[in-house]
């Protein structure tokens, strides 16, 4: 439950999760990313506005990769910024052909 607040309060904020998270070599940092990749997409999947939802993880992945000491964290950040911003992407293009379809 407290992750879950802290991943609401980071869409609005990102660096606010930066006290949170353990971003470094230490073993924690790889479990940290890795729980709130789950709360983000758990979040996700009941979104009113999943494109939103979307640009606002790849926002929060962007930052935390920005402020990561750990190479192996940036990079997995990094992969997971550049894979929302994919589906963003992806969810726009297919918005236009539907509207083109109308």
């Amino acid at each position: 439950a407290a992750l879950r607040v802290l991943v609401c309060l980071a869409f609005s904020e990102p660096t606010a999760a930066l006290p949170f998270l353990q971003l470094d070599e230490s073993a924690g940092g790889p479990q940290s990313v890795a729980r709130l990749k789950e709360v983000v997409d758990e979040l996700g999947a009941s979104a009113s506005n999943p494109l939103h939802h979307v640009l606002r993880a790849a926002q929060l992945y962007k930052t935390l990769g920005e402020h990561a000491t750990a190479s192996g964290l940036v990079a997995r950040l990094t992969r997971l910024r550049d894979q929302h911003v994919q589906w963003a992407t992806d969810m726009v293009e297919g918005l236009s052909g539907s509207v083109a379809k109308r």
